[in-house]
């Protein structure tokens, strides 16, 4: 189960166990594909912490935003 996924009461649920139940699929319903990439980067970076703080935030409220934190010693994060 993942944040966003709706959850309901079906008859096609009976008899069946979880793993079965994560085939059962509403028909129009489909995972969303991340299709916007973006380097996102604070001016200053002792403001990194903040950033990260607000994407966290923003990934709680919107689940169809997803994130992966970048590394790089040359920018000094």
């Amino acid at each position: 189960m993942s944040i966003g996924d709706t959850i309901i009461k079906d008859e096609r649920a009976k008899g069946h166990d979880e793993t079965e139940m994560q085939n059962l699929v509403i028909p129009g319903f489909k995972r969303v594909k991340p299709f916007v990439y973006a380097g996102v980067y604070p001016l200053d970076n002792t403001d990194y912490d903040k950033l990260k703080d607000s994407l966290e935030k923003l990934s709680i409220n919107d689940s169809a935003i997803e994130y992966e934190l970048e590394d790089s010693k040359a920018l000094g994060f």
